[in-house]
């Protein structure tokens, strides 16, 4: 619930859990009458929604009024920063009373730990076992040199002896494990990254699929979003947009939150236009966006393409039937077997003669190669035959 503290040129909101309608609107009455300061306190958030970020840089740059934001999630800290606000961060995750709470159990478990598993592979066997118990997350297929990695970022980030050390934090407290979750969950995009594969499916538009007016295209694994809207343009830029969607899935539902606002900080707009001019005249690009002081704002033609979805390759099954599936630098993580099982959900989804686009370290496995034509080797486009 939302707790409201009002003095007489102060008023202070603490919201410990996500911020609703009524919230906005409770804030909107705030914000009218003209606290001679308002702070903000973000307890248990990780993620703003759209309307609430938008009205929060009206007050504080338009009407230029005393805002404080207090977050105690860094993932939220990190977002509101990327869009140009000041907040200050307090960190629970490391308060000294959770780590009072735990530390018994940590003892406690590193020395099972210790005792019981010789090798590292025996150490993450273990730790994967505990977190499918606990949380339903199925880790064991990923590959395990980048899930060392993930880890041993996770224990450097938060203060912690080792990536040992970490593996008992995480797999005894959820608040542990949702934060290593991010960490583990980091995808590097960026609109039209690798122009020349954007330009590559522009021209697969303009082409082939210039008389199928109704696409159904899966971004999967489409991360903060960025990605998917640029599919987007390239609809609006072929006309083949009206009747077409894209659907854009993840696992991590706070980067699809985020990925919804459809908000990105200015440094973002630089590499967005270096992109697309590799495509197209970069004059056509002005009407995708709105620019402000602080962020961009894709526009609502734009935003309207695209259907975010939570959905976990691993464990969730085909939802549609697709012209065109994009999953890009993401089965290069995943084990062989990891990976068919991948490319059967792929198969299943795609339609006869629809296509599918990889990363450029990544190639059809073998088990379903025979199902695939190369469209073009380069860009790692490829149309199923059989």
């Amino acid at each position: 619930m939302v707790k409201v503290f009002q003095k007489h040129t102060e008023c202070e909101l603490i919201f410990s859990y996500p911020v609703t309608v009524a919230d906005r609107e409770l804030l909107k009455d705030i914000f009218q009458k003209k606290y001679a300061k308002v702070s903000l306190f973000f307890g248990r958030i990780y993620s703003l929604e759209r309307e609430f970020i938008i009205l929060l840089y009206r007050a504080i740059v338009e009407e230029k009024q005393n805002v404080d934001l207090i977050v105690y999630k860094a993932r939220l800290a990190k977002y509101l920063r990327g869009l140009g606000f000041q907040p200050n961060y307090y960190s629970l995750f490391v308060h000294d009373k959770l780590k009072q709470i735990t530390q018994a159990k940590q003892q406690k478990l590193l020395r099972h730990i210790k005792e019981n598993y010789r090798s590292n592979d025996e150490v993450l066997d273990y730790f994967f076992t505990m977190v499918y118990k606990k949380y339903g997350y199925n880790l064991r297929h990923y590959k395990k040199d980048m899930l060392f990695r993930r880890l041993e970022v996770f224990a450097q980030k938060y203060q912690m002896k080792n990536w040992i050390d970490a593996i008992g934090y995480i797999a005894q407290e959820r608040v542990f494990f949702k934060n290593f979750f991010l960490v583990f969950s980091i995808n590097v995009t960026e609109f039209f990254r690798d122009p020349l594969v954007f330009k590559s499916l522009y021209e697969l538009f303009e082409g082939k699929c210039k008389h199928n007016t109704h696409l159904r295209i899966w971004s999967a694994g489409c991360s903060s979003g960025e990605e998917a809207y640029s599919l987007a343009m390239l609809l609006k830029l072929a006309k083949l947009d009206k009747h077409s969607l894209i659907y854009a899935t993840d696992f991590n539902s706070v980067v699809l939150d985020e990925a919804k606002n459809a908000l990105y900080g200015n440094e973002n707009l630089e590499s967005l236009k270096r992109n697309f001019s590799i495509i197209k005249q970069e004059e056509v690009l002005e009407s995708f966006y709105v620019q402000n002081r602080y962020f961009f704002s894709l526009s609502q033609e734009i935003r309207e393409k695209v259907l975010f979805l939570e959905h976990n390759l691993i464990n969730d099954a085909s939802f549609n039937e697709f012209d065109i599936i994009i999953c890009r630098n993401v089965l290069i993580y995943f084990e062989l077997k990891l990976q068919e099982s991948v490319f059967k959900l792929f198969y299943d989804s795609l339609r006869f003669g629809g296509y599918l686009v990889l990363g450029s370290s990544e190639t059809i496995v073998a088990k379903y190669q025979r199902n695939f034509i190369v469209i073009d080797e380069n860009y790692k486009i490829y149309k199923k035959v059989v």
